[in-house]
């Protein structure tokens, strides 16, 4: 029922937008879990999407592509959404996501606050690639 705007529709529009947008990130952990991190990222493309201001969708996003060995797009990530926060809300990144972009240009195990806990409670800590599967500049954007 797009383009209705009644009382009872907007409650309930942003009632299943905010189940679904909540699917989407359990989908995304659960994921990264299981080190998919093709379909982690789409989950975080997919909330992004729907929500372009969602930085912990942007973590996630530049966390799922350098557990797959692609630093060089974590960053590339990182810049748009840093580029997309000056220009349309004159704001800079949340500390939390400069911790992680500084850990992906060290090539350092990904901050706590990135990772995510297994069923067993066990934190995996998202520890970097090997140096051979780190894709190069011109080999993946």
């Amino acid at each position: 029922m797009a383009g209705f705007y009644d009382d009872w529709l907007i409650v309930a529009r942003d009632r299943l937008r905010s189940q679904f947008l909540g699917t989407l990130e359990s989908l995304l952990i659960t994921a990264r879990r299981q080190r998919d991190f093709v379909l982690a990222a789409g989950y975080a493309r997919r909330i992004l999407g729907e929500d372009a201001w969602r930085e912990d969708a942007l973590r996630h996003l530049m966390a799922a592509r350098y557990e797959s060995g692609d630093r060089t797009g974590a960053l590339h990530e990182y810049e748009q959404f840093s580029r997309h926060l000056l220009d349309d809300g004159g704001i800079e990144p949340m500390p939390e996501t400069i911790v992680l972009r500084n850990a992906v240009l060290r090539g350092a195990s990904l901050p706590e606050s990135s990772a995510f806990r297994d069923d067993d409670g066990a934190t995996d800590s998202g520890a970097p690639p090997s140096p051979s599967s780190v894709e190069t500049p011109n080999s993946h954007s």
